[in-house]
């Protein structure tokens, strides 16, 4: 047990030593465009659905199963 956590240890120590560099930036930019862009779609997609539901005449049950099988 011990020898594992002087493992965990130096690991730690290790990983707080290098550098936040351009990649990293660019790596948590991506993320965050991402998860912005996620939560447009779904915000469009709920709107999209009460519009469409009046126009095409269909009931919850199948805007539901058109949700469902979008993300898929």
């Amino acid at each position: 047990m011990k020898k594992h956590h002087k493992l965990l240890e130096r690991i730690q120590l290790t990983l707080d030593n290098y550098p936040f560099t351009r990649f990293h930036l660019k790596v948590l930019n991506s993320l965050g465009i991402s998860w912005i862009i996620d939560g447009y779609e779904v915000s469009l997609l709920s709107i999209l659905s009460g519009i469409l539901k009046d126009y095409f005449h269909v009931d919850d049950l199948h805007i539901a199963m058109a949700g469902k099988n979008y993300h898929y």
